[in-house]
C-alpha cells in the first residue's frame, strides 16, 4: 500500500513538474513574441520628408549657388557651436540625445538602431554602441570623442555586434557578397572590401558623410579627410542618395539637433539638391543627370520646374582639360569667347563637354525653349605643363620683331651719322 502511495506521489510530482515546465516555456515563448514585436525591423524607409522651415534664411544661400561657393557658405553656417558629451549617460550626453533623435516614428517609446533598422525600448546606451558612421580610423586622426567625433548628426546607435562587423570598412556596392545577419535580421552585405547596408539605410549614411565633410571642412583643413576614404566612389555616394531619399526619421533627427544642443541641421536632408550642386562634378554625367532630375534646384523657391538651371555657376578648367556642364532641360548652348574654350553639345542637348583652349575668363550660356537663360562663368587656367593656349609661333614673333626693330633703328642711326660726316667733308 505504501509502495502504491509512493508511486502516486511520485507520479503527481512529475505531472506538476511537467505542467510547470510547460507554463515556463509558454511564458518564455510569449515573452519572446513580445520582444520580437518590440524589435520589429523597419526594412523600408519611413514616410518621405519635405523640409518647410526657415533655418537657412540667414545663411545667404540662394537657389543658384553651386560648387565651392555653396560649400563655403554651408560650412560657415552649419558648423555646430557645440556638440554633446561623447561618454556618460546623463543629461547633455550623446546617449541622452540619441534616444530623442533616433526615436521610432511609429512608437515613441522606442528608438531605431541604424544598420538593423529595428525598434527597441529607449535606453541610454545599455544595449547599443555610439557608431561613427565615418570611422575614426578613416578620418586622418581627426575624430576623437569631441567635435565631429561626438556630433549628434554623425553618430548613430547600433548593436555592438553590427558595429564590430562594420568596423572601418568603407561603404560601397557589393555583388555576390556575404550576407550579414543579427538575430535573424539581414542588415548588410560585405565583399570586395566594402560594406553595403540595407536599401533603406544607404541614403542615410550618404547624407551623413556629406554632412560631416561639409560641416567640418575648415575645422580640419590641415589634414582634411576625403570622402573617397570612406565611400567607394562619388557615383556610389550619389546613387545611394538618389535611391534612398530623405525620410521623416532623418527630418526628426534634424529637428532634435536644431532644437536642443547643437543648434544646427544636416542640409543634405532638408535640401537634397545640394548634393549634386557640391559633389556633382565629381560624378559621371549619367549620375549627375539622374541627381538633377531626382532633386530639382528647389531651395524653397517656386516655381522652379519651369526654370532652367545648371550643374554649376562657376567652373575652372585647364588648357587641354575637359570638364562637363549640365542643364535640367534641353538647351541651346553658346560661349562668349570661343578662343578660350570649345563646347561639345550632347545629343539630347542637356549638357556640354568643355575643353580649355586659352587662358582667360568667359561665359557659357544655356537657353531653354521658352527663352529662359542660365549662365556659368568659365575660367581657363594654364595646362599641366604650363601651356597657355596661345600660338607657340606668336611667342617668337614679338621678341623677334623687337630685335629686328632694334637693328633697323641702329642701322638708321648709323646711316644718318655717316651721311652727316660726308656732308661735313
Amino acid at each position: 500500500m505504501r509502495k502504491i502511495f509512493k508511486n502516486i506521489v511520485l507520479l503527481s510530482g512529475l505531472i506538476a513538474l511537467s505542467v510547470a515546465g510547460a507554463s515556463a516555456l509558454a511564458i518564455k515563448s510569449l515573452n519572446n513574441e513580445i520582444f520580437v514585436a518590440k524589435a520589429a525591423q523597419h526594412k523600408e524607409a519611413f514616410d518621405p520628408y519635405v523640409y518647410t522651415g526657415s533655418y537657412y534664411a540667414d545663411g545667404n544661400i540662394t537657389v543658384d549657388d553651386t560648387g565651392d561657393s555653396l560649400r563655403s557658405k554651408l560650412t560657415t553656417y552649419i558648423n555646430p557651436p557645440k556638440v554633446p558629451e561623447y561618454s556618460g549617460k546623463g543629461s547633455g550626453s550623446l546617449a541622452e540625445y540619441c534616444q530623442q533623435a533616433d526615436e521610432d516614428p511609429t512608437n515613441k517609446s522606442n528608438m531605431i538602431y541604424l544598420y538593423t533598422r529595428n525598434s527597441l525600448a529607449k535606453n541610454p546606451a545599455n544595449s547599443w554602441n555610439r557608431e561613427h558612421v565615418w570611422p575614426k580610423s578613416l578620418s586622418n586622426g581627426n575624430w576623437g570623442e569631441g567635435r565631429a567625433g561626438a556630433d549628434l548628426l554623425h553618430l548613430r546607435p547600433t548593436y555592438p555586434t553590427t558595429n564590430s562587423t562594420r568596423s572601418n570598412i568603407p561603404f560601397g556596392n557589393v555583388t555576390n557578397g556575404t550576407e550579414r545577419t543579427y538575430e535573424g535580421m539581414t542588415y548588410a552585405w560585405t565583399g570586395g572590401g566594402y560594406f553595403m547596408p540595407l536599401p533603406s539605410v544607404r541614403g542615410d549614411v550618404a547624407r551623413i558623410i556629406m554632412y560631416v565633410w561639409t560641416a567640418y571642412y575648415d575645422e580640419y583643413a590641415s589634414r582634411r579627410p576625403q570622402i573617397l576614404s570612406v565611400f567607394q566612389s562619388y557615383d556610389t555616394l550619389m546613387q545611394w542618395h538618389i535611391e534612398d531619399q530623405p525620410d521623416e526619421m532623418e527630418g526628426h533627427r534634424n529637428d532634435i539637433a536644431q532644437s536642443t544642443f547643437q543648434k544646427n541641421r544636416n542640409p543634405f536632408v532638408d535640401h537634397p539638391d545640394i548634393a549634386w550642386k557640391i559633389f556633382g562634378n565629381q560624378c559621371s554625367s549619367t549620375m549627375l543627370s539622374r541627381a538633377m532630375s531626382t532633386y530639382p534646384a528647389d531651395w524653397n523657391q517656386s516655381p522652379v520646374a519651369k526654370k532652367i538651371y545648371l550643374s554649376a555657376n562657376e567652373l575652372t578648367v585647364n588648357v587641354g582639360q575637359v570638364t562637363k556642364l549640365l542643364a535640367n532641360v534641353p538647351a541651346t548652348w553658346s560661349i562668349k569667347n570661343k578662343a578660350n574654350a570649345t563646347l561639345e553639345v550632347s545629343q539630347d542637348k542637356t549638357g556640354v563637354n568643355i575643353t580649355g583652349k586659352r587662358i582667360g575668363e568667359t561665359t557659357i550660356t544655356a537657353k531653354d525653349e521658352n527663352g529662359n537663360t542660365a549662365t556659368c562663368k568659365l575660367t581657363v587656367t594654364p595646362g599641366r605643363n604650363g601651356e597657355t593656349g596661345e600660338d607657340d609661333n606668336l611667342k617668337w614673333i614679338i621678341p623677334l620683331a623687337i630685335i629686328v626693330g632694334v637693328f633697323i633703328i641702329a642701322g638708321v642711326v648709323v646711316t644718318i651719322v655717316l651721311v652727316s660726316r660726308k656732308k661735313k667733308k
